[in-house]
């Protein structure tokens, strides 16, 4: 896979091709297709606007064969200001993105009802066309099936959130398997939580001003898993009790607490670089803890 930067090297020399004639030098470009990263779509978005009109049908074009969602506010303006010729491509942009959205039902249908090559194609089929609100359904069909359905169902969601950079973010959480309604289990958890929270961690970590790198590590690691399992019982509390939803307001306002409370601790290693202080995660902005390997995040797991 192409760095952004040979794939910019790559998308330059394609644009200089088109410019001097070479139909299908940027549409057809086996490696802009193949090695293209969502995250990319500001290089391609730039030449929507070339002076180039045979650069910006190419564009369009590419994007087309790429099914690119992030595109469509851009092509549908364009699709209003330009000549014919650009307006038709854009056209046929908008076209095959509605016809794509009228075949998710299918997929969908074939992802609850089907198995075998069925399932796996359809699962296929859904990583590079589907969208963000199909997440929630397909996180269902996630959390019912297992074995290498289930994988093939990880590989399908984790595509769409790639193909969406505002769900970035959300990225583990949403790669973590469904919870289904079970009020007895919630409550268990909600009790053993606010033990660990409002009791162990509020008696033994909350009044240190400094911890040291392992107690870090394993209150990090206990946060990830209650922020996981508080985003999964989320979706599940119009099943439950009043009591239940109350538990759940409390279990994540102490979450909110502790989260904020342990980004105020000096951390003590034993590392040489026990006298820095620990950087904070550019991705998440948790503190991040030092290893042989260096600088990661516990909570997001992104290394520095």
């Amino acid at each position: 896979m192409s760095s952004r930067f040979d794939y910019l090297q790559h998308l330059l020399d394609c644009v200089d091709f088109v410019s001097s004639g070479k139909k299908g030098a940027i549409s057809d470009d086996r490696k802009l297709i193949a090695e293209y990263n969502p995250s990319y779509y500001d290089m391609l978005q730039r030449y929507l606007k070339n002076s180039d009109q045979r650069v910006k049908i190419e564009v369009i074009t590419l994007l087309t064969n790429l099914r690119e969602r992030q595109a469509i506010g851009d092509i549908k303006e364009l699709r209003i200001t330009s000549n014919e010729n650009v307006s038709n491509a854009c056209v046929g942009f908008l076209y095959t993105m509605d016809t794509v959205d009228d075949y998710i039902p299918d997929l969908m249908d074939i992802l609850k009802h089907k198995r075998g090559s069925e399932f796996r194609n359809a699962a296929a089929r859904m990583r590079s066309v589907g969208r963000e609100e199909d997440i929630p359904e397909l996180r269902k069909i996630y959390g019912q099936v297992d074995g290498e359905m289930r994988e093939q169902m990880r590989e399908c969601i984790e595509g769409i959130i790639d193909r969406t950079p505002s769900l970035s973010k959300k990225k583990r959480m949403l790669l973590s398997v469904p919870v289904f309604p079970d009020e007895d289990r919630f409550m268990s958890f909600a009790d053993n939580t606010s033990v660990y929270l409002d009791i162990r961690y509020r008696d033994n970590v909350s009044e240190m001003d400094t911890i040291s790198s392992r107690t870090y590590n394993n209150v990090a690691k206990a946060l990830k898993k209650i922020q996981i399992r508080l985003f999964n019982e989320e979706v599940n509390l119009k099943y439950y009790s009043d009591e239940a939803k109350a538990a759940y307001n409390e279990i994540n306002d102490l979450f909110i607490w502790a989260l904020d409370d342990i980004k105020t601790k000096k951390i003590l290693m034993d590392t040489p670089t026990s006298d820095m202080d620990a950087p904070d995660c550019t991705r998440c902005g948790n503190r991040m803890t030092y290893s042989k390997n260096g600088w990661r995040c516990p909570i997001c797991g992104s290394s520095h």
